[in-house]
């Protein structure tokens, strides 16, 4: 800044010079009309007059330095904020001081994405107004971490508490919030479990507002000591709003194809499709074309094998029914015939091939048990 600018001087201590000129303008009537006027003017009456002029100039030069110290300061911190505006950035010091989560939840219209450790104090902070979002058609994309993972243990330290807090968070929010409403709003509401620690807990609502919160080592949530950030979308290429959006929807992608933990998949019911096993399903659909050709010109208990599997996934079967699901014991004695001729090695290529493809169905069917697939429809 520079202290001592003519133009800007003038330009925030106008007021100030204004006072000063009046004042010394007084003075200078004052001594002229003494020495002009026919009437002797006693000593007395000079010296009350001269008070009000170089009051005046008292207060002159007094707004002078108020006016610069204060004004010019003040436009230099404005000019910063401005390039920060510009961004669509506005930065709070302390959670606390952030609007309610109720009051940005409200906003939404279309879809909501949500990130964090165990988003506790999220949901018990808007209560039922995701229930009534989801109502309304709002979709809902969350992402909190899976309760097994080093990623807990690595907030946990980060925040110097225990990682059994963190645990029982989650697995709170999802036996009370996210299980009750993945089973009453199917397809509205998808949960991921992130493996990973992030830098960053995010809530964007629709592609218009986002709420940041930076996770700053030794910063703890407890009272509301992180700092965050509320982030408009300006529509700009590379917008800060962009950028978090990018990054969350990364994360998302990478989480594609992961089933629920074993602690919490209790919690959700089979109105939830696992799109972890969907996904699998739908990438192997080729290779079980595949396999059902060879089979056919093989065996004719392994296009059995291949359409008894099929058949039943494809029936809707409810989470218990796959659970009970297994082999017929003709398949469990053609396995084991093939395994034994393995380990003896007396198998041929072609029965190693049949092997091969049994274990390929076999890890399906794992697959759709550890995910509780609830159904299949005919196009997967």
């Amino acid at each position: 800044m520079e202290r001592w600018n003519l133009r800007m001087i003038f330009k925030h201590v106008g007021l100030g010079l204004l006072i000063l000129g009046i004042g010394l303008a007084a003075i200078g009537l004052l001594a002229l009309a003494r020495k002009m006027s026919p009437i002797h003017i006693p000593d007395l009456w000079v010296s009350a007059l001269l008070s009000i002029p170089v009051t005046l100039i008292c207060m002159g030069i007094f707004s002078v330095l108020y006016e610069y110290f204060t004004r010019v300061t003040f436009e230099e911190s404005m000019r910063s904020q401005y390039s920060a505006w510009k961004t669509g950035v506005t930065v709070f010091p302390i959670h606390r001081n952030l609007p309610s989560r109720e009051n940005i939840l409200k906003e939404a219209r279309q879809e909501v994405r949500l990130m964090s450790t165990s988003l506790a104090r999220y949901f018990i902070a808007v209560d039922g107004l995701v229930d009534e979002k989801l109502t309304q058609g709002v979709k809902f994309k969350i992402i909190i971490y899976k309760p097994e993972s080093q990623a807990v243990d690595e907030k946990a330290a980060e925040e110097s508490v225990t990682s059994d807090l963190f645990r029982h968070e989650i697995q709170l929010v999802c036996e009370t919030y996210l299980g009750p409403l993945v089973k009453k709003h199917p397809g509205k509401i998808e949960v991921k479990f992130c493996s990973f620690n992030v830098p960053f807990s995010a809530t964007i609502i629709d592609d218009e507002k986002m709420v940041l919160s930076l996770h700053v080592y030794g910063l703890s949530r407890s009272n509301d000591g992180i700092p965050c950030l509320i982030i408009d979308n300006i529509l700009a290429k590379d917008s800060v709003f962009k950028l978090y959006k990018n990054s969350f929807e990364t994360i998302w992608k990478k989480l594609e194809g992961t089933p629920y933990p074993e602690s919490i998949r209790k919690f959700f019911p089979d109105a939830n499709q696992d799109k972890a096993t969907s996904h699998l399903i739908n990438n192997q659909s080729t290779d079980l074309d595949n396999i059902q050709e060879r089979w056919s010109s093989q065996h004719e208990l392994s296009a059995q094998t291949y359409r008894y599997v099929l058949d039943f996934l494809a029936s809707d079967p409810t989470p218990e029914q796959i659970a009970a699901f297994g082999p017929t014991p003709q398949i469990v004695e053609r396995t084991q015939a093939l395994v034994a001729k393995e380990k003896a090695g007396q198998i041929t290529p072609a029965e190693k091939a049949e092997l091969d493809d049994y274990e390929r169905i076999e890890h399906l069917v794992v697959m759709a048990k550890a995910g509780n697939l609830p159904y299949l429809n005919g196009n997967q």
